[in-house]
């Protein structure tokens, strides 16, 4: 989460939003929705495990839904969410 809000606060999306904004306000209703997860990851300073923040792969069928809907509207924000937290990742090890 952390490279996905420094790019929030250099403006890379299109608009700026601080950190501390993020993590009052956005944070919270990400974790509710099911789009950020709490995750232990191996590592950091002497080698403990932290607790960390991991974006979800969204499970979305290949195929759109074709009718404009609550189904398609939802298809679309899973999409445009996988596609900005995972393009470029295939390696990366998502939560799901």
């Amino acid at each position: 989460m952390g490279g996905f809000v420094k790019r929030l606060e250099a403006g890379d999306l299109g608009f700026r939003f601080s950190k501390d904004n993020f993590y009052k306000k956005v944070l919270g209703t990400l974790l509710n929705l099911g789009f950020v997860k709490m995750g232990s990851v191996y590592g950091g300073i002497g080698g403990k495990t932290l607790e960390v923040y991991l974006p979800v792969r969204q499970p979305i069928p290949s195929k759109a839904p074709s009718n404009p809907s609550f189904w398609s509207i939802t298809y679309q924000i899973c999409r445009w969410w996988n596609e900005l937290m995972f393009s470029g990742d295939e390696n990366y090890d998502s939560v799901t």
